[in-house]
């Protein structure tokens, strides 16, 4: 499909429910799932499992993806993790999460 240009992505639409009782709304966990159902285990098909969960995600519900960049959003989640294969296999307790430039969480504490 992504051969042929069709827009992919990768979301959630909600935490626990009835439909889903094992969902927490991390797209990080998301794309693990998906990566271990579909059986990828290249560090170049892990990569692009997160990609669809932040930039193929975020172009579904309309939003413009923004990289590391002065004057962009500051959406960030930082985590000790070698590298985006690394962060997905593991999925690291998140240190520090940042909304629109605002603290969020930190080491698991939510602070609004």
């Amino acid at each position: 499909m992504r051969q042929r240009s069709v827009p992919l992505g990768l979301g959630t639409d909600g935490i626990r429910d009835l439909w889903s009782p094992f969902g927490d709304g991390d797209l990080l966990r998301i794309a693990f799932q998906f990566a271990r159902l579909h059986g990828l285990r290249h560090d170049d098909k892990l990569t692009a499992a997160v990609e669809l969960a932040t930039r193929g995600g975020a172009h579904f519900v309309g939003r413009n993806v923004h990289d590391l960049a002065a004057g962009a959003r500051a959406d960030i989640v930082l985590l000790d993790a070698e590298n985006v294969p690394d962060a997905l296999v593991r999925c690291p307790p998140r240190r520090l999460v940042i909304s629109g430039g605002c603290v969020v969480a930190r080491n698991g504490e939510v602070l609004v």
